[in-house]
């Protein structure tokens, strides 16, 4: 039958008089060890918070917080008829004369530590989890806000098929006398780690209503984190098929989609109702990439309410780009290649991304 962990806390850090801060403890919910293998099959993890980092009221850092609200592992993870839901990773703590500290990583769950690692998620959830914020400092910069509200993942492989990310949110930057950088990728993060660079492949999966952070107040304002739904970096094949992309949002780069010296493609997807400041669905840096058989509308942005291209080679081919929003056009940056078979409609004439 089906089992439930809700509402589980781990430890906070401690705070130091003079020294270091204490650090917050990884993993609300579930922790496992560098090599054990999670498998949640039919299962709830919901409610579930890592440790805030402890504060200093000396000269040095805010302690980090925790990551991984729901679970934190170091090692392979299998999520299978389930819901990650409702977690959160730690907050960064408070520091009276130096730097804020840095928010958790991964709401719903952290996976890092062993590069070989693979994480699985079939028919499955991850919704309204939460990465840490960054601790306030006094005098100094606020921490930075983590990354990956539904998740971050730094190893080997990432599967997704048939499941729902939705409604998660990166950590916003701490305050401070200059505010902290907001935490990115409100869905999920997936990064490499020494000797792994890692693949990622999305199917009939909806992404939707993720956001990044915004950046802490000061008398100068942090930045926000970069993409509300997704960013991927470093990966050998990143792939994106017949699936939902929507309503995800920063006040930065890249609503939909973040994607970083990749080789990716997107295929038989919809992008649409994304917002951010440039790139309002998708936002590619370096790389290459192709998109056939897809759709891009109503996305926004002042700055190319579809897509912003900052040296990646990038094909498009039987592609509908229609309904820019935000005042932007669709395209800004360097030139895409038409693959053939596309339709693009712009209010100002012929269309910046020079595809159709």
């Amino acid at each position: 039958g089906d089992t439930e962990n809700d509402g589980n806390r781990a430890g906070d850090g401690n705070t130091a008089a003079s020294g270091t801060s204490g650090r917050g403890g990884d993993g609300g919910g579930i922790r496992a060890n560098s090599g054990v293998a999670v498998t949640l099959d039919g299962t709830q993890v919901a409610h579930n918070v890592a440790g805030t980092g402890g504060d200093n009221n000396a000269s040095s850092l805010g302690g980090r917080g925790g990551d991984g609200g729901g679970a934190s592992t170091a090692g392979n993870v299998s999520v299978s008829t389930s819901r990650i839901h409702d977690n959160r990773a730690g907050a960064g703590g408070q520091s009276v004369s130096s730097t804020g500290g840095n928010g958790g990583v991964g709401g719903g769950i952290a996976v890092s530590g062993v590069a070989s690692a693979i994480l699985t998620l079939d028919d499955s959830e991850v919704a309204d989890n939460a990465a840490g914020s960054g601790g306030a400092s006094s005098t100094s910069t606020g921490g930075g806000g983590g990354a990956g509200g539904g998740f971050r993942f730094a190893g080997s492989e990432v599967s997704i098929t048939s499941s729902l990310i939705a409604g998660n949110s990166a950590g916003d930057g701490g305050a401070g006398n200059s505010g902290g950088t907001g935490g990115s990728a409100g869905g999920f993060d997936v990064v490499g780690i020494s000797g792994s660079t890692p693949s990622i492949d999305v199917t009939a999966s909806t992404i939707r209503d993720n956001t990044a952070g915004n950046g802490g107040a000061g008398s100068s304002d942090g930045l926000a984190g970069r993409t509300g739904g997704g960013q991927i970096s470093d990966s050998p094949s990143a792939v994106v098929t017949d699936s939902l992309v929507t309503g995800n949002s920063t006040e930065r780069g890249g609503g939909g989609l973040y994607l970083i010296d990749s080789s990716s493609s997107i295929a038989n997807s919809t992008l649409d109702t994304n917002f951010a400041n440039g790139g309002g669905a998708l936002w590619v840096s370096g790389g290459v990439l192709t998109v056939a058989s897809t759709t891009f509308g109503s996305n926004t942005a002042p700055i190319a309410s579809t897509l912003n291209n900052e040296g990646a080679s990038v094909t498009v081919s039987r592609t509908a780009l229609v309904d820019p929003l935000g005042g932007g056009n669709h395209c800004a940056g360097d030139v895409l290649i038409d693959g053939g078979d596309n339709v693009e409609q712009e209010p100002d004439g012929p269309g910046s991304c020079g595809v159709a």
